[in-house]
């Protein structure tokens, strides 16, 4: 977990580097947190990070049939090229 925790800082640190890229991978991350929503995704704990077309999801929810829905529902955002899914079954 602590690994976890340090990647998402790393890339949430590299993606903060570059305004105007941040400013596009905020938009990106604003339609997959939408349409992870959409379509019944537990949100409360998960976080969506983005560095130009790729995204990872990084948290924990409570229902391990979650996981899958929540790549699934990142990768079909248009735009998306990729999707990282660290998302696990938490408490």
């Amino acid at each position: 977990m602590k690994f976890v925790i340090a990647s998402t800082l790393a890339l949430a640190m590299t993606c903060s580097i570059m305004p105007s890229a941040h400013a596009q991978s905020g938009n990106l991350s604003r339609q997959v947190y939408a349409t992870m929503a959409r379509d019944g995704a537990e949100l409360s704990h998960v976080f969506v990070l983005t560095q130009g077309s790729d995204v990872t999801l990084v948290g924990w929810v409570s229902d391990f049939a979650q996981v899958p829905l929540i790549g699934k529902s990142a990768q079909s955002v248009q735009g998306v090229t990729s999707v990282n899914n660290w998302v696990t079954r938490g408490h």
